[in-house]
């Protein structure tokens, strides 16, 4: 069953329509990144999944169950909502900011702290910046506060607002390599919304494109990168989606497997991006590297005939 699905949605704004009859099923465990022009609605389809909304027409389920019929205080404290602006109480310190659901509950105060100690530590900061205020943080540092308060009391889905789009790009690239980390960690369903392709590529499993309050298209990064479904999706997209391939593409899912001795070659770690190996081939260094793992064991041959095969595979 999926955990969320909705069904023939509809809602309009002041007589303008933002989603049209949006039937979607997002299955539990894995990461959905939306994408689409602006006013596509992909905001609006988070706020009604949040309850914060109500559509036209249509009806949203979480586990099964209509929210139309259900308690929203409820609904909301299994699913963590982060969204660029972050919200944190400044009046509160970092600590009582991923506390606060929690606190609602019925658990003892040591197992709350132990709790948010460890999602502090999670999402890559100190126990001593629970003591501190949201004032005394980068805004890096926030948002990584806004995604341990959407984790603490256990979400079964966590909704992202384009989260890190009012950061720098180093900080933003550290903290999708951190959602990735929990993804994988904890295996909580995330719906991500993002205006960055790239973004989208790299950590959805699943990317949905949106256009005039439509689906235009939801597939793996494969689908999206090398299988555009019509001609929005493929202007949409442009040469960006390539180019996403190649950045976030790591050089261990493309390499050939082992089949002759390969240590002559210079060797490049499998957690390379795609781009790295090309620019290490085209810069003349050697015709193919040699793929290591994190042992630094050789475990196979990356060369120019990779992403040929890859995408040939692709598209069957």
């Amino acid at each position: 069953m999926p955990i969320i699905e909705l069904k023939n949605i509809t809602k309009s704004y002041k007589g303008k329509l933002v989603l049209d009859e949006i039937s979607l099923s997002l299955e539990r465990g894995e990461f959905y990144t939306l994408i689409g022009s602006s006013g596509a609605g992909k905001t609006t389809l988070l706020r009604l999944i949040n309850g914060l909304e109500k559509p036209d027409s249509g009806s949203i389920y979480v586990d099964g169950k209509d929210i139309a019929e259900s308690d929203l205080i409820c609904l909301r404290r299994n699913i963590g909502y982060v969204i660029q602006s972050i919200g944190l109480f400044p009046h509160m310190t970092i600590y009582d900011n991923i506390n606060y659901v929690p606190s609602l509950s019925k658990d003892g105060k040591a197992l709350r702290r132990e709790r948010v100690n460890e999602l502090i530590k999670l999402v890559g900061l100190q126990e001593s910046d629970l003591l501190k205020y949201p004032s005394q943080l980068s805004g890096g540092q926030k948002q990584r506060v806004g995604v341990a308060r959407a984790l603490a009391a256990s979400p079964d889905v966590i909704l992202m607002d384009e989260p890190f789009g009012a950061v720098d790009d180093i900080t933003r690239h550290h903290l999708q390599d951190e959602i990735l980390s929990i993804h994988a960690m904890l295996g909580t369903t995330i719906l991500f919304v993002t205006h960055d392709i790239e973004e989208a590529i790299k950590l959805g499993t699943r990317i949905i494109i949106l256009n005039e309050g439509k689906i235009a298209q939801l597939g793996s990064r494969h689908d999206i990168i090398f299988a555009p479904k019509n001609d929005f999706v493929q202007e949409f997209l442009g040469n960006k989606n390539y180019v996403a391939y190649l950045t976030t593409t790591k050089i261990g899912d493309v390499c050939d497997p082992i089949k002759e001795d390969i240590s002559c070659y210079p060797v490049i770690s499998s957690k390379e991006p795609i781009i790295e190996g090309l620019r290490r081939i085209m810069n003349g260094e050697a015709e193919a590297l040699a793929v290591c793992n994190s042992e630094s064991q050789i475990i196979g041959r990356y060369d120019l005939g990779c992403d040929k095969r890859l995408r040939a595979n692709c598209i069957k």
